[in-house]
């Protein structure tokens, strides 16, 4: 190749490369495309290269590497911990990418779909040389408040990988719907995944009405474990969420035993959306309801993690409940707080046979959880940072930079969002390692994850807002 040309504003990557030359020069792709692979681990990077990058471009898998116009190479020499580095070349020989691991060429292949996407079949001489700066980039969807086929679950895990992130943060059980079968508990879908009808407009609204339709639907586990091979296949782990102990309504309708005042079992899939005094009850039932149903989620997640939220729990069953009270003198404290700490405790042992990490969004702080728990910061930067300081792994999420389901633009044709002003501009430019931390601490901080909560995005186009707009 040539001297290096600016042309950085040619070609647009997101994220941006850790390091991006461009050359003289261009690369035409012909209508028939020869991949070269040099170890049979890659075929599945050969076929994603057939099935959704260049599609009936591809000829055939040749054994020459000097007869291919794309060649992919697994290299042992790459530093060890660099396994999701690449390096990219476009010369006058084609296309060549080497990583040691086939995350890493699968992350080569996504530049070279958003190069492909913007240049066509005329791809310009450049070097990409790039590793992702965090181990943890994610990307979360709520279905409980609305949800979502399958078919769509695929397409945004798709839109995940396309960016190069590693993580789809499941959020799969709330108040307005429980998303997810167990077999144990059949009657959590039966029941719990449904709610009579839900609020029209915003639900803070005075005068509230609804739609009268029903609304809800759950994923099979066998509808699980294909899109846990499906998100595998694209180098994206998932975690689910089930939150607990707080936003457990619809856990409830269907189990209200399990709740603090056994005189009140009328509990419902709530059709508004907010918080609400419905909560677990922290007694022996609900930890042996909760070992049989994480038993059966980390059969189907055989990822490192399970979420179980821990936020905005409204403590207000707890202080009417007599057994609450008994715990809490056990405990020999008269602090609620103490109380949420003690029941996330018991779901970490019972994470830790399972051999599960627990993730919990930050209010598990101000109960004062173990360093074990990984702490998901999204009420702003200080509680990640505090965090970090106590020991904790990190992953920042806060809420004014990270929430999609914000209004993006102060246009008066924006669609109705739940509050707040996120642009994409301040997405883009978000810092997720707070100021004042040392280097040891800063090595907390896993990463950084965006969130779409879908109270007012019911429908896939409605999903899509934020990929037009962007």
């Amino acid at each position: 190749m040539k001297g290096i040309v600016n042309k950085s504003a040619d070609i647009m990557l997101i994220p941006q490369p850790s390091a991006l030359d461009f050359y003289s020069g261009i690369f035409h792709l012909n209508n028939c495309i020869d991949i070269y692979t040099n170890d049979s681990d890659l075929q599945a990077s050969a076929k994603f290269i057939s099935a959704s990058l260049f599609k009936d471009k591809v000829c055939q898998q040749i054994e020459e590497p000097a007869n291919a116009n794309i060649s992919l190479l697994l290299k042992s020499s790459a530093k060890q911990g660099d396994h999701e580095a690449y390096r990219l070349i476009i010369d006058d020989n084609g296309v060549t990418i080497s990583a040691s691991s086939t995350a890493g060429i699968f992350y080569g292949l996504q530049s070279l779909n958003q190069i492909y996407y913007q240049a066509g079949d005329s791809l310009p001489y450049l070097v990409i040389t790039d590793s992702p700066r965090f181990a943890y980039r994610g990307m979360h969807l709520d279905v409980s408040r609305h949800f979502l086929s399958v078919e769509f679950i695929k397409r945004y895990i798709d839109l995940i990988a396309f960016h190069k992130m590693n993580v789809f943060h499941w959020h799969l059980t709330d108040d307005q719907g429980w998303r997810i079968e167990i077999k144990a508990y059949p009657k959590l879908t039966e029941v719990g995944a449904w709610r009579e009808q839900t609020v029209v407009g915003h639900t803070s609204n005075s005068n509230v009405h609804f739609d009268g339709r029903r609304h809800g639907g759950f994923y099979t586990q066998q509808q699980i474990k294909e899109i846990v091979a499906y998100a595998d296949q694209r180098h994206i782990t998932i975690i689910p969420e089930l939150d607990i102990p707080g936003h457990a309504a619809a856990l409830l309708a269907a189990y209200p035993e399990l709740a603090c005042d056994l005189d009140n079992k009328n509990f419902k899939v709530q059709t508004r959306f907010g918080i609400f005094t419905d909560v677990l009850c922290a007694k022996p039932e609900t930890f042996e309801f909760l070992a049989v149903v994480l038993a059966e989620v980390a059969e189907l997640f055989p990822g490192a993690y399970v979420h179980i939220g821990g936020d905005e729990v409204k403590k207000k069953r707890w202080h009417e409940c007599s057994y609450c009270q008994s715990v809490l003198a056990t405990l020999n404290t008269d602090d609620y707080e103490a109380l949420h700490g003690y029941f996330i405790e018991q779901v970490e042992a019972i994470a830790r046979k399972l051999d599960k990490k627990l993730i919990g969004w930050d209010e598990v702080l101000d109960a004062d959880v173990d360093s074990s728990t990984t702490i998901m910061s999204w009420q702003g930067i200080a509680g990640g940072k505090q965090a970090a300081i106590k020991g904790h792994q990190v992953v920042m999420t806060p809420v004014d930079a990270l929430y999609f389901d914000f209004y993006q633009a102060t246009s008066c044709d924006e669609p109705m969002a739940i509050h707040g002003l996120t642009p994409l501009k301040k997405v883009y430019e978000y810092e997720p390692v707070p100021e004042g931390l040392t280097v040891a601490q800063q090595k907390n901080i896993l990463g950084a994850q965006a969130n779409v909560w879908t109270e007012y995005m019911s429908t896939p186009s409605g999903l899509s807002i934020w990929y037009c707009r962007g």
